[in-house]
C-alpha cells in the first residue's frame, strides 16, 4: 500500500512540470473547460498561488497531485479569502484519499492565514468532487451557469 504526504512547495516547481502537463492535458480534452492559466503555477494576478503537492512512495518523493490557492484581501467578505483554483490527482492515483489531503490542507492553510471564506468552482455535474467538498464542510451555492460555488466561512474571535 502506498502511502501519501502533502507538502507546500515554495519555490523552484519545475520538477512538477509533468504533473502540471498533464493536468493541462486534461483539461485541455474538456469541451466545456478551458485553461485560465498560461502554465501552472503562474499567477492569475499580481499574486503567488500557494501550491501544495501530494507525494507517492516515500522513497522517491513522486508527484501525484496539487492544489493551488489564491489568497486574496475581499471588501465584500471583508477580510481575505483564500480561492482553490485547482485540484489534481493523476488517474492512476485517485481513490487513495489524496485529494481529500490537498481539500485538507487548504482549508488548514486558509485558517492559518486567517481567511473568513475558502471558496472553489466545480461543474455540477462533477459529482464525486462535489461529495469531497461536502464531506469537509463546504456549502454549496448553485448557479446559473454551468458551475457551482462552494465554500466555507469561518469566524474569528
Amino acid at each position: 500500500m502506498n502511502e501519501f504526504r502533502v507538502e507546500r512547495i515554495n519555490h523552484r516547481r519545475d520538477h512538477l512540470a509533468d504533473l502540471f502537463n498533464q493536468y493541462n492535458f486534461y483539461r485541455n480534452e474538456s469541451s466545456l473547460q478551458k485553461p485560465v492559466l498560461k502554465r501552472m503555477g503562474e499567477p492569475l494576478s499580481d499574486c503567488e498561488p500557494i501550491l501544495f503537492i501530494a507525494l507517492g512512495n516515500y522513497a522517491e518523493s513522486i508527484p501525484v497531485g496539487f492544489i493551488q490557492l489564491y489568497p486574496i484581501c475581499s471588501s465584500a467578505n471583508t477580510g481575505m479569502t483564500t480561492i482553490i483554483n485547482d485540484l489534481y490527482v493523476l488517474p492512476d492515483y485517485r481513490k487513495n484519499g489524496i485529494a481529500l489531503k490537498l481539500i485538507e490542507a487548504a482549508v488548514k492553510f486558509a485558517i492559518n492565514n486567517k481567511s473568513v471564506l475558502i471558496q472553489l468552482e466545480t461543474l455540477q455535474d462533477n459529482l464525486i468532487a462535489q461529495k469531497l467538498f461536502e464531506s469537509v464542510g463546504f456549502k454549496c451555492q448553485a448557479s446559473d451557469s454551468e458551475l457551482n460555488v462552494y465554500y466555507i466561512r469561518f469566524e474569528f474571535d
